[in-house]
């Protein structure tokens, strides 16, 4: 019977390090696909003669964050689960801002489908193509178990912003 529990107890131990790892994964930016997308966006832009979005890592944090609460609950959604919206997590990041966007996606497998899927769709479009945006920050997860829920496998966050100068304090 103990050598039962002592497996019982290894086997649990197993599966917690691999939950964990998994999830300490997946709170990290992937610089990669970020940067990929930014570029793809940029290329959009291009076309449609406005300024590109350069990469802030505020919102990179903040957008990683919606991904990853998005990943956990299998859903798509612009309010994460504490019930914040883009404005109150910007602000929580210490991101004081005259302009905040997002777009979020999921199912593509990779930045090229996902800017695709964004630019098709009117209101994504006027996102990413916002004359306001300076600020960009891309949250990407992929999870491969992702059978339950609405099953999409990848989820997607790109947060466009234009930070406020802030002046000397009183």
């Amino acid at each position: 019977m103990k050598t039962i529990a002592k497996h019982f107890l290894a086997l649990a131990c197993l599966i917690a390090a691999l939950v964990l790892a998994e999830t300490a994964a997946a709170a990290q930016p992937d610089p990669m696909m970020a940067s990929r997308v930014i570029q793809l966006v940029n290329q959009a832009r291009q076309q449609s003669g406005l300024p590109p979005v350069v990469m802030d890592q505020k919102l990179m944090q903040v957008a990683q964050a919606l991904a990853d609460d998005l990943a956990r609950r299998r859903t798509l959604s612009h309010t994460d689960a504490s019930g914040n919206g883009i404005g109150q997590r910007f602000l929580a990041a210490d991101y004081v801002y005259a302009l905040a966007d997002e777009a979020v996606s999921g199912g593509q497998p990779t930045p090229e489908a996902l800017v695709a899927a964004l630019l098709s769709q009117p209101a994504n479009r006027d996102t990413l193509l916002t004359s306001g945006g300076h600020d960009a920050g891309v949250g990407y997860v992929f999870r491969p178990d992702d059978t339950g829920g609405i099953g999409l496998g990848t989820y997607w966050v790109i947060d466009l912003g234009l930070q406020v100068e802030r002046g000397p304090g009183p």
